[in-house]
């Protein structure tokens, strides 16, 4: 390197060392063939992607995009999907439903508003006779 430094950030090592199922083995091999660490590193690795992700679609897409490393680290791939994909889909079902209830009660109001108005005409022409 003739005198000169190359340094990488934190996040470029952890993008380099769980790029692929070889580099992730390469990873292994560097911490001893420790499989705890590596796990736990991947763990808080794909932790911090799938917090980042805001809807369930990036959440599949995470899984999708690094699904040859997460077929080495299944235990990885399940916690992703049991902690941040099932629950933003249930919470995704959810808004739909209450979309759905706050439109259906829009227009029960709107029927139930055109009764009263209808209702209303009938009994004002009944007392203008009176």
């Amino acid at each position: 390197m003739g005198g000169k430094y190359y340094a990488k950030t934190a996040e470029e090592i952890a993008d380099d060392a769980f790029r692929s199922p070889e580099n992730y083995q390469k990873f292994v091999d560097a911490v001893g063939g420790n499989r705890q660490i590596a796990d736990a590193a991947a763990r808080r690795y794909f932790a911090g992607l799938a917090e980042n992700a805001k809807t369930p679609k990036q959440v599949e897409d995470l899984l999708k995009n690094n699904r040859a490393i997460l077929n080495e680290i299944p235990s990885v791939r399940q916690e992703i999907t049991s902690r941040y994909l099932a629950p933003m889909q249930k919470m995704e079902r959810r808004a739909t439903a209450a979309q759905d209830i706050k439109t259906a009660a829009r227009e029960e109001i709107n029927t139930i508003g055109s009764a009263i108005q209808s209702a209303d005409k009938a009994l004002a022409d009944r007392l203008k006779n009176i």
